[in-house]
């Protein structure tokens, strides 16, 4: 198999991956159209589907596949050695709807759940029915096995199963308590009942006046210096005591 097929077909499976949580061991339903274009080719299914998924893959029928090989053989004398023979091969999953022959009805009924949060089994589809392979891409979720010109692929993912991925995606990014607070918020303010839009408060700047340097206040007696240092007067003690000491001696005289 050609390195860009294989990466196409890893591409695709992750995509199941990540938004279905469809991982291997994959479970996969093949039908009657299959299993007669792999024996037209000489193509052996049980070997050349692992290697295309490059994981271990499971490979079931329904009881309602095998009953329309069944009715297609009676009906126009094709030899039992054909796709019957390779729809034995692999185990059978009982069928719990009431009307039998009807592999699209009972496949859908198998992968119905991919879309859905649940520890049930989830499938793909290996068929060569356009039918079944169209409702499998509108129900979404669900890989598509087939043969192309004897060259086993798996179908790129449906537009609905991109748009249910997406919805997925937007869903997660928003917790449930988010959602809750937010439309508790809208009920709230009446924007539920009335339908307008309320519109943000934007912030505001600081106050102007708060950006204002303090100015220093000034003593109402202190002498104004225009910028000036007051110029400190020195007093010389040392004169006067001496004065006062010739003053006490001629007094004494």
């Amino acid at each position: 198999m050609k390195g860009k097929r294989l990466k196409n077909v890893q591409k695709t499976l992750l995509f199941y991956k990540l938004h279905f949580g469809i991982d291997a061991p994959y479970r996969l339903l093949v039908d009657g159209t299959l299993c007669n274009t792999a024996y037209s080719n000489h193509i052996n299914l049980a070997e050349q589907i692992p290697k295309l998924f490059q994981a271990h893959v499971r490979i079931f029928t329904t009881k309602c596949a095998i009953s329309e090989v069944e009715g297609l053989q009676a009906r126009f004398g094709v030899s039992r050695g054909t796709s019957l023979s390779i729809l034995h091969q692999f185990p059978v999953i009982p069928c719990h709807h009431p009307l039998a022959g009807n592999v699209k009805d009972c496949f859908s009924s198998k992968y119905k759940y991919n879309t859905q949060d649940t520890d049930k089994n989830k499938f793909c589809v290996g068929t060569q029915d356009q039918e079944l392979r169209e409702h499998a891409r509108k129900s979404g979720g669900v890989p598509i096995f087939t043969l192309k010109s004897r060259v086993p692929c798996v179908e790129p993912p449906s537009d609905y199963s991109k748009s249910l991925a997406e919805k997925q995606t937007v869903a997660k990014a928003v917790p449930e308590h988010s959602k809750k607070v937010i439309a508790g918020i809208k009920k709230d303010q009446g924007a539920e009942e009335s339908g307008e839009i309320v519109k943000k408060r934007k912030r505001k700047g600081p106050n102007p006046l708060s950006q204002l340097k303090k100015k220093r206040k000034t003593l109402p007696n202190s002498p104004k210096t225009d910028g000036k240092k007051a110029r400190k007067r020195k007093r010389h003690h040392g004169d006067s005591k001496q004065e006062d000491i010739t003053t006490l001696i001629k007094n004494l005289s």
